[in-house]
């Protein structure tokens, strides 16, 4: 009856956060910056609850994404780039056992949003660090998506 009454719990908590993730996304559609922000760390901090304290999980990260598109949006680079930092090591942590998994999408699509905020500072040599990384990983990606390809090709 207590692991029913667990799985339940945790079944409503995670409805409850893909609410507060939703309004945060329909006042950052509407441009209203500070209210998403709000709901964004609401959401962050009600998954933390969740999850065991310093796992890495995509929805986490996910969250912290949102969280610094959201300073960046309000022009707060500093808060903005400390957020996809750290949603950057989160999602290393997430692939580092896979093989290849420094090179991970995720990964990639982190430098380029940390690089989006070099922009917006006016940092173009840090930007362009970080575009560059991000331009890498997605070359090792297709240069593996096109061995697999060439390997299901083979076996056709």
């Amino acid at each position: 009856m207590f692991y029913i009454k667990r799985i339940w719990i945790r079944n409503i908590t995670f409805c409850f956060v893909f609410c507060q993730k939703s309004i945060g996304s329909s006042y950052y559609k509407l441009g209203d910056f500070n209210k998403a922000l709000g709901f964004y760390k609401l959401a962050y901090d009600t998954r933390r609850q969740v999850y065991v304290r310093d796992a890495a999980h995509p929805d986490l990260a996910k969250c912290l994404n949102n969280i610094g598109s959201a300073y960046d949006c309000l022009g707060d680079y500093v808060h903005a780039l400390e957020y996809k930092h750290k949603c950057l090591e989160m999602r290393k942590r997430l692939h580092r056992d896979e093989p290849n998994g420094e090179n991970h999408p995720d990964v990639a699509a982190s430098y380029a949003n940390i690089a989006s905020t070099y922009d917006c500072l006016g940092d173009a040599s840090k930007a362009m660090e970080y575009k560059l990384r991000a331009l890498e990983i997605k070359k090792s990606f297709l240069k593996s998506d096109k061995i697999l390809f060439d390997r299901r090709k083979s076996i056709i």
